[in-house]
């Protein structure tokens, strides 16, 4: 691995890279969110434009009846560029389960259905935070968050609302899938008696047991830079959609700034105290594994 380092001035003393041949990943599992940081669209992202479009625009997701919203960023999101913009025009959103049902009413509901294991329990992780007015005007409300089963059936599993802030908030939603449950939906809106803009970033949905951990390898070249501390990987073939996720020494995810700049990721792991992290690039059927001990 091609490490650079500078000189005394370096704020980053690489103590240890481990590649995955020497990683024991117990404890690790894949987001199963495709695009929870709202990183990518498949055509470029007009500045706080809602789409016309919806579902065919941001990779991963849609919305009831097309309606909502995805905007770009870099200063309002909680971490990278993206995050999604839920709009309510008050007292519009009665808060009740979608259930396959047609009619979103004057409110946002955005969308994404994962494959999922029976009689598992799942932990969904987010943050959440009121719109600043400066889109449309609207103000705080309520994050409204709901799990549904969709096969074999229709059926809610887990609900949970939160008084959302100017101010990012983590919160997390654990619930069970049943004895047949193969396909969930994760549904986000915004709920409040005015007219209310919820947004959301950095979703993360993973079996609460830590199950759920890849065992194909994926071929991936890994650089760390000691100067600026960025960690980049490119993998051997680009073609197919990649997702990257950074996890602390306990296994937990840690969100860092991330972006996907020609054939190559690239990590800020600048933020990051120090530590020891490990970098996951996956797709659909493997991943690749990079670890890096941080000191300044």
């Amino acid at each position: 691995h091609a490490v650079n380092h500078q000189d005394m001035k370096t704020p980053y003393t690489l103590l240890g890279i481990v590649s995955i041949a020497m990683l024991p990943l117990a404890g690790i599992s894949q987001n199963l969110i495709v695009n929870g940081g709202f990183e990518t669209a498949t055509v470029p992202v007009p500045i706080g434009t809602p789409f016309p479009f919806y579902p065919a625009t941001l990779d991963g997701w849609s919305a009831v009846n097309t309606d909502g919203e995805f905007v770009l960023g870099p200063t309002q999101a909680h971490t990278g560029n993206g995050f999604m913009s839920m709009l309510e025009n008050g007292n519009q959103n009665p808060g009740a389960p979608w259930l396959g049902n047609s009619g979103a009413g004057g409110f946002d509901r955005g969308v994404q259905e994962v494959e999922v294991t029976a009689n598992t329990e799942y932990e969904l992780t987010y943050w959440y935070r009121a719109g600043d007015g400066s889109r449309y005007g609207y103000g705080a409300g309520n994050a409204l968050i709901q799990v549904e089963e969709v096969l074999p059936t229709f059926q809610t599993l887990a609900t949970a609302q939160h008084a959302a802030t100017g101010v990012w908030q983590q919160a997390s939603l654990l619930f069970t899938t049943g004895a047949a449950t193969t396909r969930i939906m994760v549904l986000f809106s915004a709920l409040g008696s005015g007219t209310t803009d919820t947004w959301y970033d950095d979703l993360d949905l993973q079996p609460s047991s830590g199950k759920g951990v890849w065992e194909l390898e994926l071929a991936a070249e890994w650089m760390f830079d000691a100067g600026d501390g960025s960690l980049w990987v490119k993998p051997a073939n680009p073609a197919g959609d990649h997702w990257i996720d950074v996890h602390d020494a306990t296994g937990a995810h840690v969100a860092v700034p991330t972006s996907l700049q020609g054939d190559r990721w690239a990590l800020d792991l600048s933020g990051l105290s120090n530590g020891a992290y490990i970098a996951v690039l996956r797709n659909a059927e493997s991943r690749s594994a990079y670890r890096v001990v941080l000191t300044r």
